[in-house]
């Protein structure tokens, strides 16, 4: 009897948490997809040559948002703007982001955040450094 008690209680546990990996995967797979519809709403604005989303979404250090607005301030109206898909990195989302003018191409790692329900640009590096 004590061992019937014992089995149930075991596979009642196994069955509750069996669950628990699932939902937080059904969360990233979910946040993710959210980032992924957003790259390519700021896609089709920055080929509009608009680029007041993709300032939105910045949340990065004063130093850098400086850099980055002086560096969006000589880009020209007919870029191209090319991602990989968001990928999760030691528990980050990062993303290999290419924007080209004229014949180049300038790479750019960039890491997000998901802040105040939304997804912020926390990290930009240029790919290879």
């Amino acid at each position: 009897m004590i061992k019937k008690i014992f089995i149930i209680v075991l596979t009642l546990l196994f069955v509750a948490c069996s669950g628990v990996g699932t939902k937080k995967e059904d969360e990233r797979e979910r946040k993710l997809k959210a980032l992924s519809l957003k790259l390519a709403d700021i896609k089709e604005k920055i080929e509009e040559a608009d680029l007041s989303l993709l300032k939105e979404m910045f949340d990065l250090p004063l130093i850098k948002q400086y850099q980055v607005e002086k560096i969006l301030s000589l880009v020209p109206n007919n870029i191209k703007f090319y991602y990989t898909s968001p990928s999760f990195e030691n528990n980050q989302i990062k993303n290999v982001v290419g924007i080209g003018w004229n014949e180049s191409i300038f790479y750019l790692e960039v890491a997000y955040g998901y802040k105040d329900n939304e997804w912020k640009i926390t990290d930009i590096k240029e790919k290879g450094d």
